[in-house]
């Protein structure tokens, strides 16, 4: 089974994914893993009853559990590599 990893920015790359995705699948066993960096593309993904990544709220959660762990480690260390 291929993997095919896709970044889209808004809702109309999602639709594009998703038609690519319904076409490659009738021929091919592929699993597609669409990303989206707006709202807007990971609703229209929520539309489709199917599971999407939205890039801007897992990285904002990343940085928000990770917050501590950072400052620690900017305020241990004098000089910037």
């Amino acid at each position: 089974m291929n993997t095919v990893v896709c970044v889209g920015y808004l809702d109309k790359h999602t639709r594009f994914f998703y038609k690519i995705n319904q076409r490659v699948n009738s021929k091919h066993n592929a699993k597609f893993i669409i990303h989206s960096i707006n709202l807007s593309g990971w609703l229209r993904k929520l539309f489709y009853f199917k599971r999407g990544y939205w890039i801007s709220a897992q990285a904002w959660w990343v940085s928000q559990t990770k917050k501590n762990t950072y400052k620690s480690i900017i305020k241990n260390q004098e000089v910037y590599k």
